[in-house]
């Protein structure tokens, strides 16, 4: 049924049950909010690249989002699209960006560090197709570069991963050595993969020149060359004391992050 039928019948059934408690007022909202709902839909393209799409239907709801936007996760002026079950997760659209809420839940926001973002540009891999272990390797990548290793570059990164797809074009870093540059990186995250929303690409910083579609096919080595230098610099990473390669759940003060992080993590959890 085409979405514009479809929010007429759901209005028509909402004032045939309870035509006693309906103000004028609130037919005219219902009718704006079915009739943006049914109009906007029609900017989403399905790329069909979900194998089980009936197993990853959104769960993060109008709540999850004023939660998110009460964490400070995004600056004020975002605009955000209200929950809506019936749009997936890897849809294409040029006025909308999906995010995961799994970063956020870790205390990021948007937007991400600049080390981070240098790691999506470069790749051209969408942030709703990026694994939980990407975001948790790139934490802590960039508190390395911060702290220790200041000329920490992306191209240096495919001397120790190679970026691998995994299960309907969702992407992971895999380690090229058996032992892995980051560590405690790879603990599965169960339901985050029904953990999205959709931000106004044109309220957003970068939001234009954010991918559009998923690739399903990425070389690291290709988009990212290593220089002469790369393998020295992964080299003092390897270096660095266990601990300092370590993810933790713990996300260190810093003005990339959220200053609401707690609040970031419960709205995660909690669903």
């Amino acid at each position: 049924m085409p979405l514009y039928l479809l929010s007429s019948c759901l209005k028509s059934r909402y004032l045939q049950q309870k035509p006693q408690v309906i103000s004028p007022f609130l037919i005219f909202f219902l009718s704006i909010y079915f009739t943006f709902l049914a109009m906007d839909a029609e900017t989403f393209t399905q790329q069909n690249l979900l194998k089980t799409p009936e197993k990853e239907i959104c769960a993060f709801k109008n709540a999850d989002i004023t939660a998110l936007r009460a964490s400070g996760a995004y600056p004020d002026n975002t605009i955000f699209r209200p929950f809506d079950r019936s749009i997936r997760l890897d849809v294409s659209s040029t006025e909308w960006v999906c995010f995961p809420a799994y970063p956020f839940s870790l205390g990021l926001r948007y937007p991400f560090p600049e080390f981070m973002m240098q790691f999506f540009r470069t790749t051209g891999i969408s942030f709703a197709q990026t694994m939980p272990m990407v975001w948790r390797v790139l934490i802590v990548l960039n508190q390395i570069k911060n702290l220790h290793c200041s000329d920490l570059r992306i191209e240096d990164l495919p001397i120790a991963y190679r970026l691998r797809s995994h299960g309907s074009s969702r992407f992971l870093l895999f380690s090229t050595s058996s032992k892995p540059l980051i560590l405690k990186a790879t603990k599965n995250e169960d339901g985050w993969q029904r953990k999205f929303f959709f931000v106004k690409r044109d309220s957003i910083a970068e939001g234009a020149s954010l991918p559009v579609e998923w690739l399903t096919t990425v070389n690291f080595k290709e988009v990212a060359p290593p220089t002469a230098e790369s393998e020295e610099r992964i080299n003092t990473v390897y270096r660095l004391p266990a601990i300092d390669r370590t993810f933790t759940t713990h996300v260190p003060s810093s003005s990339q992050y959220s200053s609401s992080e707690m609040s970031g993590k419960n709205f995660f959890q909690n669903n």
